[in-house]
């Protein structure tokens, strides 16, 4: 056979498949220009869940500005501080009654006193919890129920720009920052938390890229910040390597920031030599690096040339490779990617062992396959079948209503469901709205104190139906039998244009949802047939 005819027969086949799991999903030993053979993309289901430790009250989402500063009190208890004060100038939140105790306020990041205050203050002026010497959280007592607001003060001629979250605890230790919910745990009737699902905002998008998350392309040298394509997760390895050359020798750094441009207090290390040499440095992510920071003097004074930049998520520098670019694909997810957690039989397990029924995209076979279904409880005739008893039982602290509803609902599995709000609380019962599904029933059950009459079972009733509807109670459950539907062509098509790269293929989606993908790899012994049929 002609050799260079055997040539091009054996180099169009694709090899040892090379297979892998996760977000970013890593494929080691890719081919160049392989198509993809296999990507499927499974959704999830989330609900905010919390202890109900903090007691700083929610701030309406708003903007205020004074004397040349912004301050933006955002959604999720951010306070983002920005602009240089053209004068000394205060900022205070709406008050708040705190009962006497130890108490401890955080912020989640460290506050530099040159810049700005940031205490919570009584109606007198009186301030307490003051955070001082660049810390970032301070434990007081207090000996009286106290009225207090925070604080924010910004210093004359002062650039400030950041971020902080308020967190205020019992105790002595602060805890980690958690939505106000009045003091109790949540999802309850008056904090429902919503039930987010992968893919909520209609589309997840798909990035195959190289190992080298750095562009080549920019001047190290002429730059301060780098954009990373992706955001790093948490305990994840992150490690820069490069080829210095220079005569000089020291410390340089470049500091890791988050998308907001805040130090997320990680940094690449390089003790400079003089001379030609590789240097690496390895971070363990904290989950908030967007952007590198690179101080242009510490470069440029110790290096008189810098090549073969590599950022690589890794616990050690490899072998160098080229930035490629990223490949993208944009899947329809009208109805999301939702999921229910069970334990056993799920169509996949997460990094923490969790297993999973979700729906999913099949990207090789283009369908779109759903096996939960999202059920509004309002969008059901509120007319079921029977009511079940109303119970009133006293906790020792007031009186709760255990209502429960029968709703035929379809051809189901007799699997967990997750509610709109199912809290812990008293008798082993749950606060709120709770679920089970047997067979072509799903049974919703209420407890909760507020009712407009407890004591009248037709009241009760109506106040059920109210808090049903007011609060927009869902209830996932897992179908009988999945429901599928073709992807677009423009979907399938966008599929198909997807090639690996030499070395190291990287799969990532935006969502956050797990995924299998596979496609052809290196053969070893395939490589070794080649070189011995053609005599090299």
């Amino acid at each position: 056979m002609d050799r260079e005819l055997l040539y091009g027969i054996l180099k169009g086949r694709s090899g040892a498949e090379i297979s892998a799991s996760g977000n970013p999903a890593i494929m080691s030993d890719t081919l160049k220009n392989n198509p993809m053979d296999e990507m499927k993309v499974f959704g999830w289901s989330h609900q905010e869940r919390t202890t109900g430790a903090q007691l700083f009250p929610t701030i309406t989402p708003s903007i205020e500005e004074k004397n040349g500063i912004t301050v933006e009190y955002m959604e999720h208890g951010k306070i983002h501080i920005s602009g240089t004060a053209e004068k000394t100038v205060d900022f205070t939140t709406p008050t708040f009654e705190l009962l006497t105790g130890t108490y401890t306020l955080s912020m989640g990041i460290n506050i530099d006193n040159t810049l700005m205050r940031c205490t919570l203050s009584t109606t007198e002026g009186l301030p307490y919890f003051d955070i001082l010497n660049n810390e970032a959280s301070k434990t007081e007592t207090t000996e009286d129920n106290t009225i207090l607001y925070l604080l924010l003060r910004v210093y004359g001629g002062k650039t400030i720009d950041i971020t902080i979250q308020p967190m205020l605890n019992t105790g002595t230790s602060p805890l980690p920052w958690e939505p106000y919910t009045g003091g109790q745990p949540s999802p309850s009737p008056k904090y429902p938390q919503e039930i987010v699902n992968a893919g909520a905002n209609g589309e997840i998008c798909i990035e195959v890229r190289g190992k080298n998350l750095f562009d080549n392309s920019t001047d190290i040298s002429k730059m301060q910040y780098y954009k990373l394509p992706i955001q790093m997760k948490k305990g994840a390895k992150l490690t820069m390597s490069f080829i210095g050359v220079g005569t000089g020798s020291g410390a340089v750094k470049a500091y890791c920031h988050d998308s907001e441009l805040n130090y997320c207090n990680t940094l690449f290390y390089f003790d400079v030599k003089s001379g030609v040499n590789k240097y690496s440095s390895t971070i363990t992510c904290s989950g908030r690096e967007k952007n590198i920071f690179f101080y242009k003097t510490e470069f440029t004074k110790l290096f008189e040339k810098i090549y073969d930049i590599q950022i690589e998520i890794n616990d050690v520098a490899t072998d160098y490779t080229p930035y490629r670019e990223s490949q993208s694909l944009s899947i329809s997810t009208p109805t999301g990617l939702p999921a229910i957690p069970v334990d056993s039989d799920g169509n996949y397990t997460d990094a923490n062992g969790q297993q999973w029924i979700a729906d999913y995209v099949d990207l090789k076979r283009g369908k779109y396959v759903q096996n939960i279904c999202d059920l509004p409880l309002k969008d059901i005739n509120l007319e079921w079948c029977t009511w079940g008893v109303n119970y009133i039982v006293s906790n020792g602290t007031g009186f709760y209503a255990y209502l429960t509803k029968y709703a035929h609902v379809g051809n189901t599995k007799t699997l967990a469901t997750i509610c709109q709000h199912n809290a812990d609380a008293w008798g082993g019962r749950k606060i709120g709205c709770n679920a089970e599904v047997n067979g072509n029933y799903i049974t919703i059950s209420l407890h909760t104190s507020d009712l407009d009459d407890a004591s009248d079972n037709k009241k009760a009733i109506e106040s059920f139906k109210k808090i049903v509807e007011q609060t927009d109670t869902h209830v996932l459950y897992v179908r009988a039998e999945p429901i599928e539907r073709d992807l677009t062509p423009e979907e399938i098509q966008a599929y198909q244009n997807l090639v690996t790269y030499a070395g190291t293929t990287i799969v990532e989606n935006d969502a956050e949802c797990y995924m299998e993908v596979s496609a052809g790899g290196g053969d070893a012994l395939r490589a070794k047939k080649l070189a011995l049929l053609l005599g090299e």
